[in-house]
């Protein structure tokens, strides 16, 4: 049969990057019943859930092992699934089942099925979410009980995986030496997937919709852009042309902006903006210095808590946070205090119940509801302050009694190591996370409190246009170049500026070109992101003249149509020639 040449499918882009290679096409599977026909003894049956349990525990190590390597964060979805095949919730449901004489495969399958059932049927798009993450677990559970082989694929070098759906323990556990890019019918931006690809560097675009029944078959050439969404299969040879001068140019961006992560952070004219990363643990320093990071904007403090069977001492928080002080030589370290809730469970303190976890007990509302594991945290922090550049930053702040609050545990914690006579920073700068409306309207007063602010995008965008972008049906909504939140950053910089303090910014906004030209006319000083974004951001502001960004921000503040602002900022750029990733 002669090949179906030239197919152009269109989907999202979720990771930049131009990819060419053998299509390999992997479908769902169908795998075998898990209802054993003899019934088997309860607690022969429980020992075997128990076996599988383990197992899959010891599959999911090696998947955060592997990707860790590569993004820590990335690496916390595994630590996600970890926490829920450690859940009561999870595996309670299942030995009952098989106390009642059901057998261990069926119990998984009916205990997974109802928990998927009750979080479908949850308001909260996070929770909702969660029910694929228990599908995924659940069929890795029934392959361990029914011993059939994993989910690794045998790739041929510089394969596209082609597929209806992607799973993030599928694609962990793929090589990725043998994967050239990655394309799925189904799937956002915001998946699991999506974001793994990403930390992989793997060029891939999801949501392409139906697959041609003929692409399971035979042979094909595929080409991924993971920039415009556009997937080709089977391309003419004129546009593998095109599409191989596209890798080309891709390649040689990569290698232009790396030069440009050698140098400081400066527009055009010589303006000086500090171009900071921010770390999920402190294995990434090394990674984040290396792609020319000039400090750290962010620690997320919370790799120490998470994923242990108690909280860290105020010895080991000490050497972790001096530590990286010294490794950054006097470049400046920004450490965000404790922010768990919502999303990022503690396993050792009693979880609380609530229908809205990200409007509830989450950031410096934790920390001042668990006084006693935030003094430790402070305690550690103005000892590590004696010998490193650090300074303290308070997540999800909206009132002043907030920080009156961290003040007294602050002075508290002072009284308790001069009694203990150990050395302390009493005088380390405290800034605050602008992320809600509340901060941002109200930064003049807290300003007058603190010594900096640092404006986190992610949750501002959030909270002013009440969307949640990791739910598929309100994701297109999700604009961080909306003029509401574009007016709430120029409030903050110009409410902090009234008061002789600096505004950053640590939010995803920070880490694309047109976001970080955007803060740059806004007045942002300082700019944090992940450590891969690092040297574009620097080409960026290389290219454009702070008189420029200005102008370009005021602009952008005035166009209200969707994605509009965003798309006049990205031609004032390719207009100058940046290379966007």
């Amino acid at each position: 049969m002669e090949k179906t040449k030239g197919v152009i499918l269109r989907g999202t882009g979720v990771s930049a990057g131009v990819a060419l290679g053998p299509l390999q096409y992997v479908s769902p599977g169908k795998r075998s019943s898990s209802r054993q026909k003899t019934p088997r003894d309860p607690e022969e049956e429980k020992a075997r859930f128990q076996q599988a349990l383990q197992a899959v525990h010891l599959e999911l190590d090696v998947l955060i092992a592997r990707i860790r390597e590569h993004d820590r964060e990335a690496a916390n979805i595994f630590r996600a699934y970890r926490a829920i095949l450690e859940d009561p919730a999870f595996t309670g449901p299942v030995m009952k089942k098989i106390e009642g004489g059901i057998p261990a495969g069926e119990a998984v399958e009916k205990a997974a099925g109802e928990l998927v059932e009750t979080f479908e049927k949850l308001e909260d798009p996070y929770l909702r979410a969660r029910a694929k993450d228990i599908q995924d677990l659940r069929e890795r559970l029934l392959a361990s009980l029914e011993q059939r082989p994993g989910d690794g694929l045998d790739l041929k070098p510089g394969s596209i995986l082609v597929a209806p759906e992607l799973t993030p323990t599928m694609l962990a556990g793929c090589d990725p030496e043998q994967l050239a890019g990655i394309v799925t019918a189904g799937g956002g931006a915001s998946d699991h997937t999506a974001i793994l690809c990403r930390s992989l560097g793997l060029p891939a675009v999801v949501g392409v919709g139906p697959l041609p029944a003929w692409v399971r078959k035979g042979s094909h050439t595929v080409a991924v852009d993971g920039a415009s969404g556009i997937v080709i299969i089977n391309p003419s040879p004129g546009q593998q042309k095109k599409l191989q001068a596209r890798q080309s140019q891709w390649r040689a961006a990569r290698e232009l902006v790396k030069k440009a992560a050698a140098r400081e952070g400066a527009t055009a004219d010589g303006v000086r903006l500090r171009v900071s990363a921010n770390l999920g643990g402190d294995r990434d320093l090394p990674l984040a210095l290396s792609l020319g990071a000039e400090g750290i904007g962010l620690l997320r403090s919370e790799f120490l808590f998470l994923d242990r069977p108690e909280a860290p001492g105020e010895e080991e928080q000490y050497r972790c946070y001096l530590k990286l002080a010294r490794d950054l030589d006097g470049r400046p370290l920004t450490i965000r205090t404790l922010d768990v809730g919502g999303d990022k469970p503690l396993n050792y303190l009693e979880r609380r119940r609530e229908a809205n976890p990200f409007l509830g007990l989450r950031g410096i509302r934790f920390c001042l509801e668990h006084e006693e594991l935030f003094l430790i945290q402070l305690r550690a922090l103005l000892r590590a302050a004696v010998q490193g550049n650090i300074k303290l930053l308070l997540p999800m702040v909206a009132d002043l009694e907030e920080l009156a609050e961290v003040r007294r545990l602050m002075k508290m914690a002072a009284d308790q190591l001069r009694r203990s006579r150990k050395d302390y920073n009493e005088k380390v700068p405290l800034g605050i996370m602008v992320e809600t409306p509340a901060a941002a309207l109200t930064v003049e007063r807290l300003a007058e409190q603190c010594d900096f602010v640092s404006i986190g995008t992610n949750d501002l965008v959030a909270y002013t246009l009440a969307v949640d972008r990791t739910n598929r049906a309100v994701s297109h909504l999700y604009r961080p170049f909306h003029p509401a939140v574009i007016g709430l950053i120029k409030k903050v910089v110009d409410g902090a500026g009234e008061r002789g303090i600096k505004a950053s910014c640590c939010g995803d906004l920070a880490g694309s070109p047109a976001g970080a030209v955007l803060l740059a006319g806004l007045g942002v000083e300082e700019l944090s992101m992940a450590p891969a974004q690092v040297p574009w951001v620097k080409h960026a502001l290389s290219r454009v003249s702070l008189q420029e960004a200005r102008a370009w921000s005021r602009e952008a503040a005035e166009l209200y149509g969707n994605g509009e602002a965003e798309k006049f900022l990205l031609a004032q750029l390719k207009a100058r020639s940046v290379m966007l990733p």
